[in-house]
């Protein structure tokens, strides 16, 4: 009787430990697992064109390990909504240099979205960065995230072509003020508009208008001691300071040595409800 307890125990003993060696097996393989799935999984990088074309322009080495083959999410201002020779459809994105846009090439599924686009609008796509080709700076696989466009998030404020312009007083590298006779100065130029936001208390009682600034553009293109000279009010004002510090230029240059210059500026931001 002992003899087969023992046996009994032992078979019992035996069980027990190929079922606890068989959960580590289990749970070392769902860990590995979830390990690899983690790896596997792309973190998406968050960049602005602006910053992904200077970065380029900068180190195309060190841009293509930060960037190239990586999921990126970027937020640009559309200069053109394109279709090449096989109706494919690619959006051109503004610059520091107008004369070499970034080029995102859209997947065949987002041409209705694409159609909606406009140019001038700050939009965010979901693409693979492609690198540099042929001197042209490329996104590749775009998609367009749902509600990642300015137009299909209601009203926003619009830039108004009549009172964006450039005051002729400028400022040079050494401070001084140049005269508005001295023309061998260029105007700097707006290449990334972030949208400002519209407060619910203007939104509730429909204001609309202009806010207008006076501001200093630097030589690297950012905007300096951004001030209201024309108010709003109900939260508008303070909207559009906030996008305004966001704008991006091409600055302006000195024509007699090429280096680009500060420039003071006055801009106005259109808030208008449809």
């Amino acid at each position: 009787m002992r003899r087969v307890l023992g046996i009994a125990l032992g078979i019992g003993l035996l069980f027990s430990l190929c079922v606890f060696v068989a959960l580590k097996v289990f749970s070392s393989s769902s860990r590995n697992t979830a390990a690899l799935e983690t790896v596997h999984e792309p973190q998406a990088i968050s960049v602005s064109v602006p910053k992904l074309w200077a970065d380029y322009r900068s180190n195309e080495v060190a841009s293509d390990h930060q960037y190239k083959g990586k999921r990126l999410i970027v937020e640009g201002q559309v200069a053109s909504i394109n279709k090449g020779t096989a109706d494919d459809v690619y959006v051109l994105f503004s610059t520091f240099d107008e004369s070499e846009p970034v080029h995102a090439d859209l997947k065949a599924e987002y041409q209705t979205e694409a159609a909606r686009l406009r140019m001038g609008q700050v939009v965010t796509v979901d693409c693979e960065g492609g690198g540099m080709m042929m001197g042209e700076l490329f996104l590749m696989n775009c998609s367009i995230p749902p509600n990642a466009s300015v137009a299909q998030n209601g009203p926003q404020p619009e830039l108004n072509s009549q009172t964006s312009s450039v005051q002729e007083a400028r400022v040079n590298s050494d401070g001084r003020t140049l005269s508005p006779t001295e023309t061998h100065v260029t105007l700097p130029t707006l290449v990334y508009t972030p949208p400002a936001e519209y407060s619910a208390q203007a939104r509730q009682n429909k204001l609309q208008g202009i806010v207008q600034f006076r501001l200093l553009v630097d030589e690297n293109g950012n905007p300096q001691n951004v001030t209201v000279v024309r108010s709003l009010g109900m939260g508008l004002d303070e909207s559009a300071r906030e996008a305004v510090k966001h704008y991006k230029f091409k600055p302006a240059v000195d024509q007699r040595t090429g280096k680009a210059v500060p420039a003071m500026m006055n801009i106005g931001l259109q808030f208008r409800l449809p």
